[in-house]
């Protein structure tokens, strides 16, 4: 009697879990399927402002870390356990570098799938290879290696303790108030006592390429200023809008509030992106500033001295890079299994930029 699908698909998962457990990997996490396709999103807004990801995986969960090509835009993702539906931890695993593009590749078809689905992270830190294996409802089974580079993982120190203005609104409303100043490479915040004035920048020599909005506490969930706060921060707004993008109100955005700390005008001005109907996801964010007057692009002052408000002038706050600027591309070795056996297809090679 042949077995049925269920059965089918049921011998795959223990076939599965039983070399996991062989092998003794040090991290396995599971992911539902609501929980890929949550990641998924993430993916894409992240792979507009980061062309690689850091992954660290520790006893509370995951954490995936990246950072715009000028230095100027940090964020980190933290997954916690309530995230997966299967979090095995026996070691930490620190600062696996992978291309997003090659996880884009291989997360892309378990994030389109219906139905039951398994997928799994396994980091191999003794073969440097990331896998990421997906089981689906029709018995189809898939591994990709992703090979990656160890690297140090360094968080920038910001005090945050005295804030000249906060405010909150869901993430949906503030990525309509960006659409709504335009598509300008500089974004100016004026804070002047109870009012925010949000001005983009499209030409630094002319007014035609000003837009602006003019917002009070009516518009926020919460407006917290000081009193007499005159305050002015110009920063890089693609990558912002990039990452508040995650909830731009398409069929797979997320619904998420934002919480927005002004520290000072040369301060980094930090963003805290929180899903509400994804639990154990947050994305925290730390955008330079620079010399408002002129408004000059962060780029002028070079990689790693983005001015006074920068998350990493330094090397000291920046990361550890592995190889210098022109790594190899990193190859993905994937394998597709539909009757159990596995068959490895041909090497792909992502599209490879400097870090």
């Amino acid at each position: 009697m042949m077995p049925t699908l269920q059965q089918h698909q049921s011998q795959l998962l223990t076939q599965f879990r039983a070399l996991q457990q062989v092998e003794t990997h040090d991290v396995i996490a599971g992911f539902p399927l609501r929980s890929i396709r949550a990641f998924w999103v993430f993916l894409k807004c992240a792979s507009k402002v980061a062309d690689y990801l850091r992954f660290q995986f520790n006893a509370d969960g995951m954490l995936v870390r990246g950072m715009n090509g000028a230095h100027s835009t940090f964020f980190c993702a933290t997954f916690t356990k309530n995230f997966f539906s299967e979090y095995s931890f026996k070691r930490s695993v620190e600062g696996c570098k992978i291309s997003v593009r090659a996880l884009m590749a291989a997360v892309r078809c378990a994030s389109s799938a219906s139905g039951a689905l398994d997928v799994y992270f396994v980091p191999d830190m003794s073969k440097a290879i990331f896998q990421v294996s997906v089981h689906a409802e029709n018995g189809l089974s898939k591994r990709f290696n992703l090979f990656f580079e160890e690297c140090e993982v360094v968080d920038p120190k910001v005090d945050d303790n005295v804030a000249a203005c906060s405010f909150s609104c869901s993430g949906r409303k503030l990525f309509s108030i960006f659409e709504d100043t335009g598509l300008g490479a500089e974004l100016e915040i004026c804070v002047n006592g109870d009012v925010l004035k949000m001005i983009s920048h499209h030409d630094d020599e002319t007014d035609h390429g000003r837009a602006s909005v003019e917002l009070t506490q009516a518009n926020f969930t919460n407006f917290q200023s000081n009193e007499n706060s005159q305050i002015t921060a110009a920063l890089g707004s693609m990558e912002l809008r990039n990452l508040l993008s995650i909830s731009n109100g398409s069929a797979h955005s997320i619904d998420t509030q934002v919480y927005v700390t002004i520290l000072d005008s040369n301060r980094p001005v930090l963003v805290k992106i929180q899903p509400e109907d994804v639990p154990g996801m947050s994305l925290n964010v730390v955008v330079a500033t620079f010399d408002v007057h002129g408004i000059a692009s962060p780029e002028d002052n070079g990689p790693n001295q983005m001015g006074p408000g920068s998350p990493c002038r330094s090397e000291e706050a920046g990361w550890k890079r592995g190889r210098e600027d022109g790594d190899e591309p990193q190859n993905v070795q994937t394998s597709e299994n539909n009757e159990g056996d596995d068959e490895e297809l041909a090497p792909a090679t992502p599209p490879s930029s400097p870090d």
